[in-house]
């Protein structure tokens, strides 16, 4: 399923939500190494697969922590870099079926050597 917004969603063989520390700065700009230490290296996925990263991990605290504290998440700039990082290519950013924004990108489908 794919919203109108934003360019179309590639097959996604692998969906990545990151887990985010509680002290994750409100305006999704932490540090770069805890998304990246949650994504697998580009080399050692199948060649051309395609990988999403959402904003963050659904959030199952309780109720009125939820309600005094917006849910952290990792910015969408932070979500390519660490995309880029790690060895993807053509990155890229749209909305899934559910509305939320989500980097992709793709692991090279040939070696370079």
């Amino acid at each position: 399923m794919q919203s109108d917004e934003g360019p179309p969603l590639p097959p996604i063989g692998l969906w990545i939500e990151p887990v985010l520390p509680p002290d994750w700065p409100q305006d999704g700009m932490g540090p770069l190494a805890v998304i990246t230490s949650q994504i697998p290296a580009a080399d050692t996925v199948p060649q051309g697969t395609w990988i999403a990263i959402r904003p963050s991990r659904a959030c199952h605290h309780g109720l009125l922590q939820r309600l005094l504290r917006k849910p952290a998440y990792a910015h969408l700039a932070l979500r390519c870099t660490a995309l880029l990082a790690r060895g993807y290519e053509h990155v890229g950013a749209g909305m899934d079926g559910q509305g939320q924004e989500v980097a992709w990108g793709r692991s090279p489908e040939l070696s370079r050597s």
